[in-house]
């Protein structure tokens, strides 16, 4: 199972070692590298459970060094090789980052920035092995990888069900190798994965990077006016659009941010933002009915910007984030994205109306309505992630085609945002 953490992040159980020394750790699509803080790292910066490597007997630690930068904070250390077990899959030799040195991902201002019931001792990377952070940057494999290779599970895929964002404690659900059919409904439909390359001539033989996918306009629904009013947009070219389940907020181009606060009008969002760029509301209850995001995803790159589409739905609730006491719009604008070849990057606020299906085989991402529940457990434990009989994902018109984007500008993508510092 997923924790859902403040609202702030999604975490889930995993054990490293024999015998197996167990952490939980926030999931994150926006990034690739595992790492966990290590016993050396001081208590300070690190009032989290830490990682021995000699406490275990299959550890083996290279010579490696890693050094991770985030939007907010960073973490250093050593690669280590070790077992890596997840859901009751047990990976031998994984790698990942063993961090000696970790600033402001656990402690900000003195505090810490867990709930105080489930403390995360570091980073579990789901994106593509492109993305990895290693000193020179040579690609190793992923867990997902891993996974696979080791014909760990049954199809080389994973799902993700984020829930509610007021569905806190062990809620969601992480599917190694399938999907959970009770979690959405109606059929999943996917938008192909966009690669990355670093000069224009290298065409469409790119690298997968993020679980990056072309977004082709977006219609905005407001349900305040009688009859409801709908106004479309259809961008000119595809904009590249990350599905980064590390980011709590999304991150949009300034045009459709300042149709959405259009949309809210003054009566639910303060008219300028905070220091920060965040949009402050003035309560935290905003009802569904007053606003309707739909997102249209391309299904194939090769249909341009009027091709089929599929619909990533967000209603005005999802848009609510608390944050010290008050709330704020989850949504800002994209300026932190700016000399990367990302046009916006789908966080949390704009993820958990849908179930994910994240397609390492066919290079897609499958988008379905989720069925929010509000069933949660004090222990990860009563269901934890695996690939028993899962369910294969339904089929849908898209090809497994890609994109190439030059200029690339690797970006590091935190997994914790800027409400944390308010």
């Amino acid at each position: 199972m997923l924790y859902n953490s403040r609202d702030l992040g999604y975490e889930v159980e995993i054990d490293i070692g024999t015998p197996p020394q167990k952490f939980t750790m926030n999931i994150d699509t926006g990034s690739s590298d595992l790492w966990v803080a290590s016993t050396a790292c001081p208590a300070s910066s690190c009032p989290v459970p830490l990682y021995s490597s000699a406490q275990s007997s299959t550890a083996n630690i290279t010579s490696s060094a890693v050094s991770i930068i985030y939007g907010l904070g960073s973490a250093n250390g050593t690669y280590v090789k070790d077992t890596v077990t997840i859901g009751g899959l047990s990976v031998q030799q994984q790698q990942f980052g063993s961090m000696n040195a970790v600033d402001m991902m656990f402690v900000q201002n003195g505090q810490p920035i867990d709930d105080g019931k489930v403390k995360s001792s570091g980073l579990l990377g789901l994106a593509f092995d492109g993305l990895i952070a290693g000193d020179l940057r040579t690609a190793y494999p992923t867990v997902m990888d891993s996974l696979i290779n080791q014909n760990l599970i049954a199809q080389p895929l994973f799902s993700i069900y984020l829930n509610y964002i007021n569905a806190t404690g062990w809620a969601g659900e992480l599917i190694l190798g399938g999907t959970d059919a009770s979690k959405y409904t109606g059929q999943i439909s996917y938008a192909p994965v966009v690669t990355f390359s670093t000069s224009a001539s290298s065409g469409t033989n790119g690298t997968y990077l993020y679980w990056a996918v072309p977004a082709q306009g977006i219609s905005l629904t407001t349900g305040s006016q009688n009859p409801p009013t709908t106004t479309a947009t259809t961008f000119p070219k595809p904009l590249v659009a990350v599905v980064d389940t590390g980011s709590t907020l999304s991150y949009l181009p300034a045009n459709v941010l300042s149709a959405i606060l259009t949309a809210l009008g003054n009566n639910y969002v303060m008219p300028s933002p905070t220091s920060q760029g965040l949009y402050q509301l003035w309560n935290c209850n905003v009802p569904d009915f007053v606003l309707t995001i739909n997102i249209q995803l391309a299904t194939s790159l090769t249909g341009g910007a009027t091709g089929t589409t599929t619909t990533l739905t967000v209603k005005a609730s999802d848009l609510v984030q608390p944050g010290n006491g008050y709330c704020y719009l989850g949504v800002t604008d994209n300026t932190s994205l700016a000399g990367s070849p990302i046009d916006m990057l789908l966080g949390d606020s704009f993820l958990r109306n849908s179930y994910l299906v994240f397609d390492i085989g066919q290079k897609r991402v499958g988008f379905a309505p989720s069925v929010f529940t509000s069933n949660s457990s004090t222990s990860a434990s009563s269901s934890g992630p695996n690939s028993a009989n899962p369910s294969s994902p339904t089929s849908h018109a898209s090809a497994s085609s890609s994109l190439s984007v030059s200029g690339l500008a690797v970006l590091a993508i935190t997994m914790f945002t800027t409400l944390l510092a308010l």
